[in-house]
């Protein structure tokens, strides 16, 4: 069967719009804030930076590792677009698109039959275990080690093929691209060594070349110790004893895979047994599954070898959750994690659904081969469009979900009861949406479940802090700090408390702490230059605010308090400068709105100064705490010659 590939390719982008494209309604969650909405990295383009540092994957300072690559593209969608959400769903959703092209290219060698092959990229494009990949933004990682491993596959199955040296060059980029976006794009490395004793093609060719591997090798080692060098040293001081026990990768691997097979129930979080105890039964069927897998591996190696290798790609995929156990923050076993597994997964029922159409063809051979290949045929179409049908329903749904945080954490709470993760973010989403009440009962449940965690009480105190209930607040932060000595946000609350009590020595003392913890702490930084001022010392301030800009270009208190002293100074130029930053990115800001006018004034720029004064003045509220910008901007429209 020939299928044009340009047919395969729209097919696929339709599938996955008409199966993902609710995701475009979405938003920023958990780790899209230290990654993307606050993160000051992405705020300017500088890729030789995101590069050589591991700082630049996450503004929060207890997040550490190195994926340059998505960096990248996270800070490329901020120069575009900004923090509108719309714009990193969409490349979400086209990276999606491009892996299910990739599932095709490769299955074209793989299934060696262009139908199957599409048969399996189709599955893999709708297939409700990949949702969390498309709406969850910060899992642009786990798209992008997907698609450099399966381009990797691919260039080196046809360099075995008897391709040119190109196809090495190929993928070894592919494979530099995977892990230069995820960590976890190491484990490309297993399929590849698997494709020299398992021939994924049948054909078997008489000479296998292991020299064929090195360049993989050379390149994963070079990067294991820049790795080393840069997220490992950061991530060092971090390591402690085991957070899990060791069934607890078993069993991670284990219901991912069942997940496959039947997607429910689908969530951003899932209860696992032996976070909290050994569990004899589920102990025993993941021990079965394991034996049943490696005997299909073993089985199948001469018979079948395309499903002993699929089945090798897809547990390489899994290995990288080995980690998560022992990482000292309690991670979520997150779907999106599966990406790089799945595709090798989307291949099996391909192979289960080409011999079942073979099996039904000669079943009913007695009956006339067409006959027979009609019934297979229709047999096939009829499971297919169901199975689509159901699958988009479900990945809608899905999208719908993700739309809504506060949903989204709900459902994690409801999945997983004793989670912290779960309640601490539910309780963040009520915030957000101005349900104070419901987030302080979530932040209480979070803080029954482990009194011992630092982040509940943290989030308590900022709940009060924003009713300006200091009282309240102080004791909450000074508890969160005394949980997580190395948190350093509690010292920057601490910080702005005593810095609005007028209590400048204690607020100094704890800013500084802050920034000690956290070089990129771009708001402690600020406000010790505003500390600084305060105390009369201009130059230290401007160097304290520079700081701050430099860490964070959107740093508003920064570059508004900096404008002022240029405006003072009379350097006009440079006050225009910080105050159109600012505005840019924070339209609504009056003060930098009128603090421009008085630029453009001072500069000579009359129409500018009056165009902007005019803008101003009906935007303004009618709240009398803005009569002052009102009579300011008069003043500066009568000096104006008309």
């Amino acid at each position: 069967m020939t299928i044009r590939p340009a047919v395969v390719a729209v097919t696929l982008v339709v599938a996955v719009f008409a199966a993902h494209g609710g995701a475009l309604r979405g938003g920023f969650h958990y780790d899209d804030q230290p990654s993307i909405s606050g993160n000051p990295a992405i705020r300017s383009f500088q890729p030789q930076t995101y590069f050589t540092s591991s700082s630049a994957v996450s503004g929060d300072s207890s997040t550490t590792g190195y994926r340059p690559v998505t960096v990248v593209t996270f800070a490329a969608n901020y120069a575009l677009h900004g923090l509108d959400p719309v714009g990193y769903l969409l490349v979400n959703v086209l990276l999606h698109a491009l892996v299910s092209w990739m599932v095709f290219v490769v299955g074209r060698v793989v299934l060696q039959h262009e139908g199957w092959a599409a048969w399996a990229a189709l599955l893999f494009a709708v297939h409700p275990l990949n949702a969390e990949s498309v709406n969850y933004v910060v899992a642009r990682s786990s798209l992008l080690a997907a698609l450099g491993g399966a381009v990797a596959a691919w260039a080196f199955l046809r360099r075995l093929a008897g391709g040119g040296a190109w196809h090495t060059v190929v993928g070894v980029g592919a494979l530099g691209f995977a892990l230069f976006s995820k960590e976890s794009g190491a484990a490309v490395i297993v399929p590849l060594a698997a494709a020299l004793v398992v021939d994924p093609t049948g054909t078997e060719p008489a000479r296998r070349r292991w020299t064929l591997l090195w360049p993989y090798a050379a390149t994963l080692a070079a990067y294991l110790a820049v790795w080393g060098t840069l997220a490992g040293a950061a991530a060092a001081p971090h390591a402690r004893t085991a957070a899990y026990p060791a069934w607890t990768f078993v069993e991670m691997a284990g219901r991912s895979l069942l997940m496959w097979v039947w997607p429910w129930p689908l969530g951003l979080d899932h209860p696992l047994e032996f976070v909290t105890r050994f569990d004899a039964w589920t102990a025993c069927w993941l021990t079965a599954l394991a034996a049943a897998l490696l005997g299909l591996i073993i089985a199948y190696r001469r018979r079948r070898p395309a499903v002993s290798w699929c089945l090798l790609w897809a547990l390489a995929g899994l290995a990288p959750l080995a980690a998560l156990p022992w990482i000292t923050v309690k991670g979520l076993m997150q779907e999106n994690r599966m990406a790089f597994s799945a595709i090798a997964l989307a291949w099996l029922p391909a192979i289960a659904a080409r011999e079942g159409y073979g099996w039904i063809c000669r079943a009913r051979a007695n009956r006339g081969p067409e006959l027979s290949e009609r019934l297979g045929r229709g047999i096939v179409i009829a499971a297919t469009a169901t199975g689509l049908v159901l699958a988009v329903v479900v990945d809608r749904a899905r999208s719908d979900v993700w739309a809504d945080n506060v949903r989204l954490w709900q459902e994690a709470a409801a999945l997983s009861p004793d989670s912290v993760v779960a309640y601490t973010n539910l309780g963040s989403a009520y915030m957000k949406r101005g349900d104070d009440e419901l987030a302080a009962d979530a932040f209480q449940r979070a803080v029954a479940i482990d009194p011992t965690n630092a982040f509940p009480y943290f989030n308590l105190g900022f709940l009060v802090y924003k009713h300006e209930r200091f009282d309240i607040a102080e004791p909450l932060f000074i508890k969160a700090a005394s949980l997580s000595p190395a948190f350093a946000s509690p010292y920057r609350m601490l910080g702005l408390i005593a810095l609005k009590q007028q209590r400048d020595e204690d607020s100094a003392r704890y800013l500084r702490h802050a920034v000690t913890l956290d070089p990129r702490d771009a708001i402690a930084t600020a406000h010790l230059g505003l500390l600084a001022q305060r105390a009369g010392d201009e130059a230290a301030a401007e160097q304290w605010y520079r700081a701050a800009i430099a860490l964070d270009p959107a740093q508003s208190l920064a570059r508004n308090n900096l404008g002022t002293l240029y405006l003072q100074r009379r350097q006009w130029s440079e006050a225009l400068e910080h105050f159109s930053a600012v505005l840019a990115v924070s339209p609504e800001d009056y003060d930098a709105a009128l603090n421009r006018a008085v630029a453009l004034d001072a500069l000579g720029r009359q129409a500018e100064a009056r165009a902007a004064v005019q803008t101003l003045l009906p935007r303004l509220p009618s709240d009398p705490r803005f009569d002052h910008h009102r009579r300011s901007a008069s003043v500066i429209l009568n000096r104006m010659p008309l």
